[in-house]
């Protein structure tokens, strides 16, 4: 769904969003290779690991969607539980590419940046604001993902470990700089001659920064859902709508005893007929990881909006 745009813009928005993605980061390691003759040390950096993630996440986004509309276009098709790995790696990145970018954001204009570093460039921007602000337009306007389980700050943070654990090799291994010749690659991750700022620093960002990024993005997640997908989870009953007067609820014996659903149905003609609102039984539906619960509020979200009897 593309709540913003409208459901038959979907895969152009999300075309769209993964080509400004990707030619940003591309941008970025484009203009660093020049800045340093040459020399790799692009691929040292947490904001461009991030923008290379954040880039694979829009790309498996699109692919995705695409995959998506055309299953759901083939009638023939029929349902599938085969999930296929890209779309594993794209719930792995969901979290990752949206929160690391919000971090990486506050922490290098809040932290690194120093004003003797000269003017701010096209490309810190671009870096540490640009990426950031075209996944949050992407989170808010143009997604249904769901960031609220352990799972998905697990994630964030096995992330975030891998880095630290890649930034603390980095730094002893003989002859490596950064590109000032510096022999780390951030100053406060100095765990050569600085060790206590260094392990200060990264207990900071995993145990404040981090866990305020995820919730932020958390919240985010639950006002977009009210504001796209205003379903509410309670008790189920379906009330029908004829389509010239107000939507009258009439109650009939449960569908099934084991789904605990209960349907409104009535007796006017069939074309003219349709399901108004629903509302879920808390007592009787099993709730799932958030991921499913999602699905289940668009699935009942698309069943009310297109739906005639």
């Amino acid at each position: 769904r593309c709540p913003w745009l409208g459901d038959h813009r979907v895969v152009p928005a999300r075309d769209a969003d993964a080509s400004l993605t990707s030619a940003m980061a591309l941008y970025v390691f484009l203009h660093l290779m020049v800045r340093d003759d040459g020399i790799p040390y692009y691929f040292i950096w947490l904001t461009n690991w991030t923008g290379m993630v954040t880039a694979v996440y829009a790309v498996l986004h699109a692919w995705a969607t695409r995959r998506a509309a055309r299953l759901r276009d083939d009638q023939d098709a029929g349902d599938s539980t085969d999930i296929p790995r890209g779309v594993h790696a794209l719930w792995a990145l969901k979290c990752i590419a949206p929160v690391a970018q919000l971090l990486i954001t506050t922490v290098y204009w809040g932290v690194l940046w120093r004003p003797q570093y000269g003017p701010v460039s096209a490309y810190n921007v671009v870096a540490h604001g640009v990426l950031y602000s075209v996944t949050l337009v992407d989170f808010v306007a143009l997604n249904r993902f769901t960031i609220d389980s352990r799972t998905d700050l697990a994630n964030a943070y096995a992330y975030g470990g891998i880095y630290v654990g890649f930034n603390l090799v980095y730094t002893f291994i003989p002859g490596a700089t950064n590109h000032r010749g510096d022999r780390f690659i951030y100053p406060v991750t100095d765990w050569r001659d600085r060790p206590v700022v260094s392990v200060a620093f990264t207990a900071a960002a995993f145990l404040i920064v981090l866990p305020v990024c995820w919730y932020a993005m958390v919240w985010l997640t639950r006002m977009r859902d009210r504001r796209w997908f205003p379903v509410k989870d309670t008790e189920v009953t379906a009330t029908v709508d004829s389509g010239d007067t107000a939507p009258t609820p009439c109650r009939t014996p449960p569908i099934s005893a084991k789904a605990g659903a209960s349907m409104t149905d009535s007796a006017p003609s069939p074309d003219t007929h349709r399901i108004a609102h629903i509302e879920l039984d808390e007592e009787t539906i099993i709730w799932r990881n958030a991921d499913i619960e999602q699905e289940r509020r668009i699935a009942i979200f698309d069943l009310i909006e297109e739906n005639t009897f």
